[in-house]
């Protein structure tokens, strides 16, 4: 036990180990809350996270990738729905057909050359080393394919049928290569004589694929696209033609259902739009009369020519009722009806069938 020797120094003694105690206090708060703070700091590093991986910016990523891969996905599904399916036939000299992917935005000249690429695969195609692009055009029913247009713009669709128009029908000399008379092997003569004929065969097949060049240019080849007309000759035949060929068409004649119309010795077809020219509907046949834009050709050129006209179904309205004595005199009238209005149209009346009902008159012009 400490003896202090007065009140003071008892006092100052208590003061010191006040000021000791409150010291050790404060340290001892000090260490702890330094503590804490390191503790915290540990955590946070062994916690931190990147913004990129924080919950909301991590959601926020997760959608532009899925915002991404959905644009890209409905780019393939669009690339898709644009690729369409041809069905491609080549029907003379061979037979030949096959299926084509294309895209729809591409232009005809580049469905022609992958056409052209897929036949000279072909071992029947290997030997027409001239072959090309210019060797044919393509169809798709009764319209030429405009090389300049889209797919899209020649209204093409999934699955269509185009058809291969060759210049020339080259089976002939075809057949003159294949039916080569055997020759003896002990005649050096007619081996030579087989080998020459062999090398103007070549040279015929090679100078008919040239000739594929002679087409008439596309743009002068008449237009007919309307459903349901057909020509004479055929309207293929027509599109392979050259332009002597085309400026020079004997008895054309263009029809559908309801009538036909022909045209004697030569004419003309160079760059006609049988479209706009040509109209036969029931009972009815005009010519230059669709619309008023159509400039009409003079007399004696183009379609404004001498013409043979027939209309198909042309009959009285017979009851079943009536006599056939009453019959025959209302077909009587019905004929005088015909005759006296070719006589005021200035066309000439030719004949009429009771049993079919067509009716043949003939025009000088149109």
């Amino acid at each position: 036990m400490n003896h202090y020797n007065s009140e003071k120094e008892y006092f100052d003694n208590l003061l010191e180990i006040k000021h000791k105690v409150n010291k050790d206090r404060e340290d001892q708060f000090s260490l702890t809350e330094n503590n804490v703070n390191l503790i915290k700091k540990k955590k946070n590093r062994e916690n931190y996270t990147p913004d990129l991986f924080k919950e909301e910016s991590f959601k926020f990523n997760l959608d532009l990738n899925d915002q991404e891969e959905a644009k890209a996905e409905n780019e393939n599904e669009t690339e898709e729905s644009n690729m369409i399916n041809l069905f491609i036939k080549l029907e003379e000299p061979i037979k030949l057909d096959f299926m084509l992917l294309i895209h729809k935005n591409n232009k005809i000249t580049l469905l022609k050359q992958s056409i052209c690429d897929k036949l000279k695969e072909d071992n029947k195609f290997k030997k027409y080393k001239k072959f090309s692009v210019n060797s044919f055009i393509l169809m798709k029913k009764y319209s030429i394919l405009r090389e300049l247009a889209t797919i899209t713009e020649a209204n093409i669709q999934d699955k269509d049928i185009i058809y291969v128009l060759l210049k020339e029908n080259f089976s002939e000399s075809n057949e003159s290569v294949k039916g080569a008379p055997s020759v003896s092997k002990h005649s050096a003569s007619a081996k030579k004589k087989s080998k020459k004929h062999h090398s103007k065969s070549l040279e015929r097949e090679e100078s008919l694929v040239s000739s594929y060049r002679d087409f008439a240019p596309i743009e002068m080849i008449p237009i007919l696209t309307k459903p349901g007309y057909k020509t004479e000759p055929d309207y293929k035949v027509i599109c392979r033609m050259s332009l002597e060929e085309l400026q020079n068409v004997r008895d054309f004649a263009i029809y559908n259902d309801y009538g036909r119309i022909e045209f004697p010795y030569v004419t003309n077809l160079e760059s006609l739009n049988l479209d706009e020219i040509v109209n036969i509907e029931d009972k009815l046949i005009s010519l230059y009369q669709i619309n008023d834009e159509i400039k009409k050709h003079p007399k004696g050129e183009g379609l404004n020519k001498e013409a043979i006209i027939k209309l198909y179904n042309m009959k009285p309205t017979n009851k079943i009722n009536k006599e056939k004595k009453d019959r025959d005199n209302e077909y009587r009238d019905f004929i005088r009806v015909l005759k006296t209005e070719c006589e005021k149209k200035g066309m000439t009346f030719i004949k009429h069938d009771r049993e079919s009902g067509e009716w043949t008159f003939k025009v000088d012009h149109f």
